[in-house]
């Protein structure tokens, strides 16, 4: 079969010689070729084969030809379109540099001086095209190359061409997306067919956003969720993800992104006018009181303006490099790529359908054990299922340098269960696959399999290996495929964080240490499930005898295999939820991070610690790499939010605790699940934030109460000064509704109903609740700590 390459070097004819395929923008497949007759190189776009069915070829020719006659110094002009049969392509001129995307992956945020001098450069390539009657349609920093010091933008016109020649002007055509969902103006999300030049306005606010913050203003589990939030949700402030910003960018900057084209800038001559302000030395970037400190003496005054506006901006750059940031982490680790493993997609027929997704658990386990490699956690990884980008777009968004993709395709020979296996290393940069390879065997040979593909990405990334973890990448930790078939159904239903789930998890892992009583993991498995028992409200045992099983569980594991991270991560949660044994959990945690720093659940159980110690740089830092190493897990979002609240950053935490909320898209509303304790931490951060109306809605929502008790109950937490007494009447009808001791604490501290607060704290205690930890920072106790019995408390629970 002739491949895409000689195809396309067929319809060039001899005009032009194909050198190398560059990757993939979108769907489409990208080549360098060298023009022969003018010995220049340009870049051909290949679209999808099945777009010559449906596309119009006259027209896109004329279109791309209305495109080309673009002449603009910052914008890539188009040179040429073809095609022969169902291959349809473009050409452009090649641009040495990188694209603003692969400086984004690289360096995160920009600078702020670097960050206004190219959109300066985009805004005026817009304008040019707009006042010409082109719409680009699809800004995005894919679409931005970076050359010298400039930024030139490439694809004006593919949009259009597009949509004119297949008639279709929604969101896509067959195979091409118009518009990347992540940078489309509400009006491209609802398919308006009146989008005008004010759409690309919007998706250049949320490029400056990208380029300012290193993440978009709205994220979401799947495409249909993210055009919703586009349509419907605020962004948050620029500020609150990277204070430096001076006001007049950030102004700029949120006008790009308002939902109703009348309310942005109405033209990019306009947004470029605003940038060419900022970017002067007394330009929107100079803090007010530098101005008025140097206005003292008019010579003075003259000779310094210049030198101070600099300095101004270079203090923005500084403070905005150490500024910490909420949310989606993305700080790459130095020296240390960062990977996804997505899941693994069947191809045919399954003959074991857990086949493929124990692939991708082993290898992500294997990898993680790698001190030079750096690896999301699977959790994660598996959103990948419900997503519609592709893999290096999903892997941007889990902030992973490469992405291991792989199908398994199930063949058919004989009567043995045969498959091939077929990985490929993708460069999340540039889309382009660095490795790839071909495995075919039995499914008894999975260990095998395993083993070779870690072995060979390891190799791909040129990471060196220690004689230990190269024994690590071969050792599958037990020899019993039933077993180990057994733990991967386990860890499935551990994740889903449910009653149900978590029964369903204890019995697969109990089952696979009957098959293998060796087996480290499947012990630890139980220990962290069982563990979780108390906190999710199952009731198959008593507290006691939840908390004892899952710490000898966990203390099997460990004995098994003194080097498990898993183990003393889980013994940790038990020393620290029942015991109240702070310095055993602590080394327990410690020793779990230090044998594997990418356990994301490890990191996070740890920084629940540190938080209660009220050591809250550590707590921030550990769960800020939870987050890192697991960015869709609601978890640890919801930890990193409780970090930033008990440090006093609310809207920070406000924003995480919504986020955890977004990432658990069933409506579970049981006080037992997470969703509940998510809700729970944001309505107290809407009441810090004095949001009334929105913290009686969600408390009508957690406890099903709507009543006049409820509203008074919320007024009275959002003022206790005003209100505080007339909500102190409500509680004793509360308290026979609130059944955790944990919130009727922290409701008696905030309205200062002290005495009742200590009633509910010696109650928690008698009960030995594992929420003991909670309290000692919480914003809502701070009315109890001058209270003599605070002391007291805190000694007794061994936090003092």
């Amino acid at each position: 079969m002739i491949d895409l390459r000689e195809r396309l070097q067929a319809a060039l004819s001899s005009a032009y010689r194909v050198e190398d395929e560059l990757g993939g923008g979108g769907m489409s497949r990208v080549f360098l070729a060298l023009d022969i007759g003018l010995a220049r190189r340009v870049v051909v776009k290949v679209l999808p084969p099945d777009m010559a069915a449906s596309v119009n070829i006259d027209r896109f020719r004329q279109e791309v030809q209305l495109a080309a006659s673009l002449q603009h110094p910052h914008i890539v002009p188009l040179l040429s379109a073809g095609a022969d049969g169902d291959l349809l392509y473009y050409t452009m001129p090649f641009i040495e540099g990188e694209s603003l995307r692969e400086r984004l992956a690289r360096s995160g945020e920009l600078p702020i001086t670097e960050t206004v001098r190219l959109l300066r450069d985009v805004a005026d390539a817009l304008a040019h095209a707009h006042v010409h009657g082109l719409v680009h349609r699809d800004i995005k920093p894919d679409n931005v190359l970076l050359t010298g010091h400039h930024a030139v933008v490439t694809d004006f016109g593919v949009a259009k061409a597009m949509s004119e020649a297949t008639g279709r002007p929604s969101l896509t055509s067959p195979g091409v997306t118009l518009g990347t969902p992540v940078y489309m103006a509400p009006e491209q999300a609802v398919a308006d067919p009146n989008i005008d030049h004010r759409a690309d306005i919007y998706a250049l606010g949320v490029v400056a956003y990208e380029m300012l913050t290193g993440r978009t203003p709205f994220t979401g589990p799947n495409t249909q969720a993210l055009l919703a939030a586009h349509v419907t949700e605020p962004p948050a402030p620029v500020t609150q993800y990277r204070p430096a910003v001076p006001p007049a960018l950030a102004h700029l900057v949120m006008r790009c992104l308002e939902k109703k084209p009348a309310d942005r800038w109405q033209s990019a001559a306009e947004l470029h006018a605003q940038l060419d302000a900022l970017a002067t030395p007394m330009g929107g970037t100079t803090p007010t009181v530098a101005a008025t400190a140097i206005r003292g003496r008019r010579g003075w005054w003259r000779r310094f303006t210049v030198p101070a506006g600099i300095a101004a901006v270079m203090l923005a750059i500084v403070i905005g490099t150490l500024t910490f940031r909420g949310g989606g982490v993305q700080s790459a680790q130095a020296g240390r790529p960062t990977l996804a493993v997505l899941p693994f997609a069947d191809v045919g027929v399954p003959a074991d359908p857990f086949f493929s997704d124990g692939i991708g658990e082993e290898i992500t386990a294997r990898l993680s054990r790698v001190s030079r490699l750096s690896v999301i956690a699977r959790s994660s990884a598996l959103r990948y299922r419900a997503s519609n980008d592709g893999p290096a777009e999903f892997g941007r968004a889990l902030g992973a340098d490469y992405v291991l993709d792989a199908t398994v395709r199930w063949l058919t020979a004989d009567d043995a269960r045969r498959v091939r296996v077929t990985p490929a290393l993708i460069h999340v940069a540039n889309g382009r696959q660095v490795w790839g390879a071909s495995f075919d065997a039995v499914v008894t040979d999975v260990f095998d399999i395993q083993s070779d593909i870690s072995e060979q990405v390891v190799a791909a990334l040129a990471v060196t290996l220690g004689a230990a973890e190269r024994r690590g990448l071969r050792d599958a930790g037990t020899a019993s495929l039933e077993a180990y078939r057994e733990y991967v159904l386990g860890r499935a239903a551990w994740r889903t964080r449910t009653q149900d789930g978590l029964r369903e998890a204890v019995r697969h892992f109990q089952r696979a240490v009957d098959m293998d009583p060796q087996y480290a993991l499947a012990w630890a498995g139980i220990a962290d499930a069982v563990g979780l028992y108390p906190l999710y409200g199952i009731d198959d045992y008593s507290r006691g005898e939840a908390y004892d099983r899952a710490e000898r569980t966990a203390r099997r594991a460990i004995e098994l295999d003194e080097r498990l991270s898993e183990g003393h991560a889980a013994l940790g949660q038990v020393l620290m939820s029942a015991h109240w044994d702070w310095p055993g959990a602590e080394r327990a945690l410690r020793r779990a991070v230090e044998l594997d720093s990418d356990y994301a659940t490890g990191r996070q159980w740890f920084a629940e610690l540190l938080l209660g110690l009220a050591r809250y740089d550590e707590a921030l830092r550990e769960a800020r790499e939870a987050v890192r190493l697991d960015p869709l897990s609601p978890a640890a979002v919801n930890m990193l939010g409780l970090t930033f609240l008990y440090s006093g950053q609310i809207e920070q935490a406000a924003g995480d605790f919504r986020r955890a909320v977004e990432l658990q898209v069933d409506p579970w509303y049981s006080k037992e699940n997470l969703l509940w304790y998510s809700k729970g931490n944001l309505l107290v951060t809407e009441v810090l934030l004095g949001h009334v109306d929105t913290a009686q809605r969600i408390y009508a929502e957690m406890v099903g109460d709507s009543s006049e008790i409820g509203r008074t109950l919320v007024r009275g937490l959002v003022d206790p000064v005003a209100y505080g007494p007339r909500a102190r009447t409500v509680l004793p009808a509360l308290s026979e509704r609130m059944h955790s001791g944990f919130a009727l604490v922290l409701v008696s501290g905030r309205l200062g109903a002290v005495d009742a607060a200590f009633i509910a704290l010696k109650r928690m205690i008698v009960e030995r609740d594992e929420n003991i930890l909670y309290l000692r920072g919480h914003p809502f106790t701070r009315s109890l700590h001058d209270d003599p019995r605070w002391a007291e408390f805190l000694k007794t629970v061994g936090l003092m």
